[in-house]
């Protein structure tokens, strides 16, 4: 490819074809073996990033791939039956909103896949919130690495609330106790872990109704 010689994901000196960044492209070590065969089989819609949402009217269903990094938001969506596709590029820290907006105007289908794509596995108008000190919350902010996701969100205390801030976007985190807490715009819960030491050591979170994976507090 231009004269670059361009390896299939594993790490080194020689530039890599796959992102080595998404643990579902390579197998890192034994563990990761392991959590990859156990998220594959809870995930057969899922493979290489590449998503498929089914059921769409007209008996059409759409593969979707999203991405991102810090303030940029990517989306690729296809639908074989129709033969329509789009690639959304965004800069900047609204770039869900935008994407949501072009892909209902632009495709057929597009209103239904970003509602079944948004769909979450809790309802976060059912969990009762309360209002924590301000003195807890600063406790909780700092950054932490979510292993699986190979990625780094920072929690910051602005305005008297929480917020999660992502290489996607930026998020106010709702507290239903003092350790637990829910995202209203994403399927994301989080229960915070401290040492023996009472000192905030990470946070539990559960993506999307998976397994709780622990993200260490790194600063």
């Amino acid at each position: 490819m231009n004269g670059i010689s361009l390896t299939t994901g594993a790490p080194g000196n020689v530039p890599s074809l796959w992102q080595r960044g998404y643990w579902d492209r390579y197998i890192r070590d034994e563990k990761h073996f392991y959590q990859s065969l156990d998220y594959i089989k809870k995930n057969f819609d899922q493979g290489l990033g590449w998503q498929i949402v089914r059921n769409l009217p007209n008996d059409e269903y759409a593969l979707f791939h999203e991405g991102g990094e810090w303030g940029v938001v990517t989306m690729v969506v296809l639908l074989p039956e129709s033969k329509q596709g789009i690639i959304i590029f965004t800069n900047g820290d609204n770039g869900d909103g935008i994407i949501n907006k072009i892909m209902d105007k632009f495709l057929d289908a597009g209103d239904t896949i970003m509602r079944i794509y948004n769909s979450k596995s809790f309802n976060p108008d059912n969990i009762k919130t309360i209002n924590i000190s301000s003195d807890i919350l600063s406790a909780y902010a700092g950054l932490y690495y979510i292993e699986s996701f190979q990625m780094s969100v920072q929690l910051i205390l602005e305005d008297g609330q929480l917020k999660l801030v992502s290489p996607y976007s930026t998020m106010t985190v709702y507290a239903e106790s003092e350790t637990k807490f829910f995202l209203k715009k994403d399927d994301l819960k989080i229960e915070f872990v401290t040492d023996e030491n009472k000192d905030i050591s990470g946070m539990m979170v559960i993506y999307k109704g998976g397994e709780p994976e622990f993200a260490k507090k790194i600063k």
